[in-house]
C-alpha cells in the first residue's frame, strides 16, 4: 500500500523521527553532534521553524516541531543532505547515513505539548543510558532547567505552562517530567491510533486539521535531487553523465531515476537524456535497483 501524503499545516507541532539507515549509529561522537546542530540551527532559520524540545541518540533522533509556511520536509531534507555529507566526508566513505523517510506525526500542542516534550526528554533514561534526563548531555532538557541555553531551542511556550515565574516554573517542569507518564499516551506520541497515522489526536482535532492543512507536495526538483544524491556519493553529474561504465555510477543513476519518477515527476525520457543514456538502459536499471532495495528492506 502506498505512503500517505504528509500533511501540511502552518504553524503545526510535529513530533519528528530521523533513523540512522539500516538503524546504524549515526551520532558516534561530540563532533557529529555539534555538527548535527549546527546544521539544525541553520535548518530552522532557513525554513521559518521552531524546535520546541530534541534529544539526539546514538542511532536516531527526536525532535519536536513546529512549523511555518513551508513544509517540515523541506527543512528535514536539508539537515539529512547537509549532515549526511559531513559526516561521510569526516570518515571518506560515501552512501546513505539516514533512512529515506523521517517519521512526521501532527500533533494537537495544546493536548500533547507536554507529553510529548517529557517523552523526547526521556529517551535516553528508557534507553538505559542515564539514571535521570537532566544527566544526558544531549538532550534540551537541561535548557528547560535553566542549566544552559541554545539560541536556536524555543522553550517559553512549554515552560509558562507551567507558572508566569521562571524559576517556579522550571522546577514545576522537572517534577513533571519525573512522574510517572501514560503508557498509552507515550505509546500514540510513536504510532498514534486511528483514522490517520499521521495526526495524534481526536476526530474534531482531525476534522480542524483538514480544513488547515495542504498535502505537502513541496518536492525536490530533479536538479535538487541530483545535487543531494551526488553530495551523499561524492560525485558530479558530469561524472553521472560520462562514458564511464562502473556500476558504482550506474547504479546511482539508478537510484536518482528511481527517486526523481517517484517524487518529483520527471519522466525516464527527461532523466536518460540529462545522463545521456538510452532509455532501455537506464529503465532496466532501475529495475535492478528497485528489486535489490526491496530485498533488503524484506530482511531488515
Amino acid at each position: 500500500m502506498p505512503r500517505k501524503p504528509r500533511l501540511h499545516t502552518p504553524g503545526g507541532l510535529y513530533h519528528v523521527i530521523l533513523r540512522g539507515n539500516n538503524r546504524q549509529n549515526i551520532l558516534n561522537d561530540d563532533v557529529d553532534r555539534l555538527e548535527l546542530e549546527r546544521f539544525v540551527a541553520t535548518g530552522l532559520d532557513r525554513y521559518g521553524c521552531r524546535l520546541h524540545a530534541y534529544c539526539w541518540m546514538s542511532n536516531h533522533i527526536h525532535m519536536a516541531v513546529q512549523v511555518g509556511t513551508i513544509p517540515l520536509g523541506s527543512l528535514m531534507r536539508w539537515i539529512a543532505s547537509q549532515f549526511a555529507r559531513s559526516w561521510n566526508k569526516r570518515r571518506h566513505c560515501t552512501g546513505h547515513v539516514f533512512e529515506r523517510r523521517h517519521r512526521a506525526i501532527l500533533v494537537n500542542a495544546d493536548q500533547y505539548a507536554l507529553q510529548l516534550v517529557r517523552y523526547i526528554h526521556l529517551n535516553p533514561v528508557q534507553a538505559g543510558m542515564v539514571d535521570h534526563a537532566e544527566e544526558y548531555a544531549w538532550s534540551s532538557h537541561a535548557c528547560y532547567l535553566g542549566l544552559t541555553e541554545n539560541p536556536w531551542l524555543t522553550t517559553d511556550w512549554v515552560i509558562s505552562q507551567f507558572s508566569n515565574y521562571k524559576e517556579t516554573a522550571q522546577r514545576r517542569f522537572a517534577r513533571f517530567v519525573k512522574t510517572p507518564s501514560d503508557d498509552e499516551y507515550e505509546s500514540k506520541l510513536v504510532s498514534p491510533l486511528g483514522r490517520d497515522v499521521r495526526i495524534l489526536d481526536d476526530d474534531e482535532f482531525l476534522s480542524s486539521v483538514s480544513e488547515r492543512s495542504t498535502t505537502d507536495f513541496c518536492k525536490e526538483g530533479l536538479d535538487e535531487i541530483i545535487t543531494r544524491i551526488c553530495d551523499v556519493y561524492g560525485v558530479t553529474e558530469s561524472m553521472l553523465a560520462s562514458t564511464n561504465r562502473s556500476r558504482k555510477l550506474a547504479r546511482i543513476r539508478a537510484e536518482i531515476t528511481h527517486i526523481a519518477m517517484d517524487s518529483s515527476g520527471a519522466t525516464l525520457a527527461e532523466i536518460a537524456k540529462r545522463f545521456r543514456r538510452a532509455e532501455s538502459v537506464l529503465c532496466r536499471a532501475v529495475h535492478r535497483y528497485r528489486r535489490s532495495t526491496s530485498f533488503r528492506n524484506q530482511v531488515n
